[in-house]
């Protein structure tokens, strides 16, 4: 969606803060959702719910690609945002429950692999369906991938539970969505001096942990912060798509506004990112499961950080600099994946 975005704004006649908006309805919603949904959907049935949340994301697309003003595009992201919630914090959990756990590491390094190549090339493929077809047809290409998944779901004839324990913590699933959708609301709007969006969230965020500690069945155990290698992972995953998804946000703007690039020459410009994931990821995966994480992971966010340095000086550096600085990012990705998953 972020190469198609100046499409989409010149064609429904959008200011910069309506633009940014289409993406960001998508992202608050399945983040704030994801944790919640993914703990109801592994109690009452992973496949069913995985079903349910793709022919969702179908109706969502559709809808996305009829839109004919801001609203109706702003609410078809929103019903993705929820889909998207369930299928990402599914897919994970089924592989985990289907292999050993000397497996694990070498699949789960493929998984990420795939999430990642799909990332990026989705910015080649996006760029060439925008210049020949429209900006609609981005979100239409991808509802046959959604059939072909549903029809394997179907196939299977099978359902996947993580425990059977009662999800009685409905009052600690609304504070985490109240808290994640207000912290990330008040951060985007932090230029406006809604200070105090972020101070209601980290209220709710004290009134959350109080709660889960003092309840019976907590559905959010926050004593795993306790385990350091759990939290340093989280960290490390934090600052990859943190660097890597601003550096890719405004390097697609910098080409197509600054640059003059058309949607087409962005994408294939951005498809150097891709090919490193696809060439690195080939033996990560297997890399992981013999060296110590920690170090592959370094590795990868040293990478990353030589990529994001290139970018600071975008208006500095020769073109070819920003090429290698996509290089950089998809060796970076490619290795950081699977040992941090």
């Amino acid at each position: 969606v972020i190469v198609a975005l100046p499409s989409v704004a010149s064609d429904l006649h959008l200011n910069v803060e309506m633009e940014h908006a289409i993406n960001l309805v998508f992202l608050i919603t399945s983040v704030a959702l994801m944790i919640p949904l993914g703990s109801y959907v592994s109690k009452y049935g992973i496949g069913r719910f995985l079903k349910i949340s793709i022919l969702l994301m179908i109706f969502g697309l559709l809808l996305s690609a009829v839109s004919t003003d801001i609203n109706m595009l702003l609410f078809s992201r929103f019903i993705q945002g929820i889909a998207a919630a369930v299928i990402n914090s599914s897919v994970y959990v089924i592989v985990a429950l289907q292999l050993p756990s000397d497996r694990l590491g070498y699949v789960l390094g493929i998984m990420g692999s795939c999430g990642y190549i799909g990332l990026c090339l989705s910015n080649t493929v996006s760029g060439i369906v925008v210049y020949y077809l429209g900006w609609r047809v981005v979100f239409l290409i991808l509802i046959p991938i959604y059939i072909i998944t549903l029809l394997i779901l179907v196939k299977l004839h099978k359902e996947w539970y993580t425990d059977h324990i009662e999800v009685t913590d409905h009052i600690g699933s609304i504070l985490y969505v109240l808290f994640i959708g207000l912290f990330l609301y008040g951060i985007i709007e932090l230029d406006n001096n809604d200070m105090w969006v972020i101070l209601a969230s980290f209220v709710i965020l004290i009134i959350f942990i109080y709660v889960e500690r003092h309840i019976s069945n907590p559905r959010y155990d926050l004593k795993i912060f306790r385990n350091f290698k759990y939290l340093l992972g989280n960290y490390s995953a934090f600052v990859m798509y943190f660097m890597t998804y601003i550096a890719s946000y405004i390097l697609n703007y910098y080409l197509q506004h600054v640059l003059g690039y058309d949607a087409r020459l962005t994408g294939l410009f951005l498809l150097a990112t891709p090919l490193a994931v696809v060439f690195i990821s080939a033996f990560a995966g297997k890399l992981s499961d013999k060296i110590d994480e920690r170090v592959l992971s370094s590795i990868a966010l040293i990478f990353i950080l030589i990529d994001v340095l290139l970018l600071f000086f975008m208006d500095a550096v020769p073109v070819y600099m920003l090429l290698v600085a996509c290089i950089l990012q998809g060796i970076g990705h490619g290795l950081f994946s699977s040992p941090n998953n």
